[in-house]
């Protein structure tokens, strides 16, 4: 039977394979002598070793790191007498001198709540037969669970402007994970129109490379923000119509300060001071905003014009036949016309 025998057992000066253990039989074997081949190029990898001995939390809270804490004290697999075993059995030989050495340190292998597995690192093989063998690092199951987070508005106070946006503010919290943002954060208040003790509400996601999902939110409103009316200037504009009786005028005053605000609408009339024929009377602007709030979200100042003209109002009057019986006067029952 054939037998292979390298040069030496050890992984860094293996290179050959001597084969022996063959010898010529039979009736004419004394007339020949055997070679043997040459010895084959061969060399010897080296044996993956396991270690054991060391665990992890089974799970951490969301920190922003792949950090885990590490468990137990570090060991080789007891060694195992040579040709027994296998050779990914993870297993030392008796005789040899290996040695596992170093810190170990364990690494999720993500720090988002979607990690699942924490692997051991640092650790080296040393001693005399040590590049006799590699090291398989270890692997545990843990997971990663969210942060809890408090997100809080602040107070905030502005003037009317159609919405329920603030800008300028941001919510406070009870703290982010190393390297996290609140970039996503803020309120608003619960209804656009004027008010005061008016509850502001926070709202969004922290920027943590995950699409906030690291964190568990509590938003805490507050009720100290506060609307104010927005100042708008109402003007009278020149008007001119013919005597009808009424203070009415087709003219409509303009917005002379300030702006409507989106989603209102100006509902501004103008009249005259009275009804009678003149110039330079008196034009007064009337009305509100349409803001669905009764016009209250706006402090109106109003201002008149003194150019209005009324002019006279011209009149024809037509006599109609008439027949009476003399009685010494001019008079006639007959009613004019116009």
């Amino acid at each position: 039977t054939a037998l292979g025998t390298y040069n030496i057992k050890d992984v860094l000066t293996a290179t050959t394979v001597t084969f022996s253990g063959l010898s010529l039989t039979d009736a004419q074997a004394g007339n020949y002598t055997l070679t043997m081949q040459i010895p084959a190029s061969a060399t010897i990898t080296p044996k993956a070793l396991t270690v054991t001995g060391l665990s992890s939390p089974a799970s951490k809270v969301y920190d922003g790191t792949i950090n885990a804490v590490v468990i137990g004290t570090k060991a080789l697999l007891d060694p195992e007498a040579v040709g027994a075993g296998s050779t990914s059995d993870g297993k030392p030989y008796l005789g040899d001198a290996v040695t596992v050495s170093g810190t170990a340190s364990g690494t999720y292998d993500s720090k988002h709540i979607t990690a699942t597995t924490v692997t051991f690192n640092g650790l080296t093989l040393t001693n005399t037969q040590a590049s006799n063998y590699t090291l398989t690092s270890p692997t545990t199951s843990a997971t990663i669970t969210k942060k809890p987070i408090t997100v809080t508005a602040v107070s905030h106070e502005r003037s009317y402007n159609g919405t329920t946006t603030v800008t300028g503010a941001t919510p406070t919290n009870s703290g982010m994970a190393s390297g996290d943002t609140i970039a996503n954060f803020s309120e608003a208040f619960d209804n656009r129109n004027v008010g005061d003790n008016k509850t502001l509400t926070p709202s969004g996601t922290v920027t943590d490379g995950n699409s906030g999902a690291n964190y568990s939110y509590t938003f805490n409103s507050v009720s100290t923000g506060r609307i104010t009316a927005y100042p708008i200037t109402v003007t009278a504009i020149t008007n001119t119509k013919e005597y009808d009786g009424t203070l009415t005028a087709s003219a409509l005053p303009t917005i002379t300060s300030g702006t409507i605000q989106t989603g209102d609408t100006a509902a501004f009339t103008e009249v005259y001071s009275d009804k009678n024929v003149g110039g330079t009377k008196t034009l007064v602007p009337a009305g509100a905003v349409n803001d669905s709030n009764g016009g209250l979200n706006y402090t109106v100042t109003k201002i008149n014009n003194t150019t209005g003209t009324i002019t006279v109002k011209p009149i024809t009057v037509t006599a109609v036949f008439n027949t009476k019986v003399y009685d010494g006067t001019q008079s006639a029952l007959a009613i004019r016309t116009h």
